[in-house]
């Protein structure tokens, strides 16, 4: 995630992430507004017997929390929007920094009441108010600025010492700020990406399983010859051979996302491996008329997760069968560099421009037809990128648009 995303997303993604928050947000900010209209009710109590000019304190706290029960009033709206709570929470914390400086002016508070408080709001703010990062930032930034401009004209020392911790405080909350922001917009778009997996699944698997019911009971009722029942035959097999590759690898990056799932690491010989995957192809390559040459030697071991290598290869090979013209060749090779196992596929296919390599490595399902029009879902690439993360190694990809791509895979050496 950028440094700017975490400020706000484009458009559409943005009002997305906040409708994910609203609930969330909404609890927070009745949940904070009932906390805060008691203790401005305690502290009533408190001051009565430490401030002079207590009915202008009194008046202060008492603007808030009736600001605040307006709010929640509004809250309960059937038509309350995001950008109303939004706004509303910024009302909230502009009313609350004025009521301290007010009181501060108004009446003789504790010398360190000013200086907490600010230290206090800060830490509040930047957790449990419901604020984006962009408008809390600001606000205490600006609070911030108030209080150097409000202390240095007064002859108060404790006011004038407390500048380095108020600035400490800024640096701390601010931090606290990015990263609560920044790790709720990497869960909204690691459950937006789980989303796409459940919707893609629940599309993809059930289509086929839909058209063979119907196939057979148009086949029950002797409404299908054999050439037509052979025809659709041949389509819903090569539908039913890619829901199998789906289903396992939706299986596999399942159990990866269990709370202590590690890999478990072994020798794994990556030749012998890769024939085990070109044999499991053979039969969709051939019906391209494609040739898979297998130009690796034996002698080559890698270390990592064995099923999820050979779940690497598989989809990367697939995807390189899907990719390439018919009538052409897949080559494969093996070789080491830099303490690595490198796979590399080179294939004649479509190839691609700098910008579709790019994509290729964003966190998103994206799909895109084969030369012969296949269909796929985008789950193998984007399974295939976590698994070889995972597993402590790299993929690098070299592709000229209309010349085919090169696809080298590298994990860490192995010794038998």
């Amino acid at each position: 995630m950028t440094f700017f995303e975490v400020f706000q997303f484009k458009k559409k993604r943005e009002e997305a992430f906040q409708y994910f928050f609203y609930k969330q947000d909404l609890v927070v900010c009745r949940t904070a507004s009932l906390l805060v209209i008691a203790i401005m009710l305690i502290l009533i109590v408190v001051d009565f017997y430490r401030v002079n000019n207590f009915s202008w304190v009194v008046i202060a706290r008492l603007i808030v929390c009736s600001v605040l029960v307006v709010l929640i009033f509004f809250t309960y709206q059937k038509n309350f929007t995001v950008k109303q709570l939004q706004f509303g929470l910024v009302i909230i914390n502009v009313i609350f920094l004025g009521s301290l400086f007010f009181m501060e002016t108004s009446a003789t508070m504790p010398p360190f009441y000013l200086s907490n408080s600010i230290v206090v709001y800060i830490f509040l703010v930047s957790t449990v108010s419901g604020l984006r990062f962009r408008y809390s930032s600001v606000l205490i930034i600006l609070l911030v600025a108030l209080f150097l401009a409000f202390s240095s004209p007064m002859n108060s020392t404790f006011h004038n010492t407390q500048t380095p911790n108020i600035i400490i405080s800024l640096a701390v909350g601010l931090s606290i700020g990015y990263i609560w922001e920044r790790n709720k917009r990497i869960n909204f778009l690691q459950q937006n990406q789980l989303n796409s997996l459940i919707n893609i699944f629940s599309h993809d698997m059930v289509s086929p399983l839909n058209s063979l019911l119907s196939l057979l009971s148009l086949n029950d009722r002797n409404l299908l010859d054999k050439s037509e029942l052979d025809t659709h035959i041949v389509s819903i097999k090569k539908a039913t051979s890619n829901n199998i590759m789906l289903l396992q690898n939706l299986v596999k990056w399942s159990k990866s996302q269990m709370n202590g799932f590690t890999p478990k690491a072994e020798v794994v010989e990556i030749n012998k491996l890769l024939n085990e995957v070109i044999e499991l192809l053979e039969h969709t390559a051939t019906e391209k008329d494609i040739t898979i040459n297998n130009l690796a030697t034996k002698g080559y071991t890698c270390i990592g997760d064995l099923e999820m290598i050979k779940l690497i290869l598989r989809n990367t090979l697939s995807n390189a069968i899907k990719f390439s013209h018919p009538n052409s060749a897949i080559e494969v090779s093996l070789f080491r560099e830099n303490g690595f196992i490198t796979i590399s596929l080179n294939d004649e296919g479509i190839g691609m421009s700098q910008e579709e390599i790019d994509r290729l490595f964003v966190t998103t399902v994206q799909s895109t037809p084969g030369t012969a029009n296949e269909r796929g879902t985008g789950i193998g690439l984007y399974i295939t990128r976590e698994f070889i993360n995972l597993n402590k190694g790299q993929i690098k990809v070299e592709s000229e648009k209309g010349k085919g791509s090169i696809v080298k895979i590298s994990f860490p050496e192995g010794t038998n």
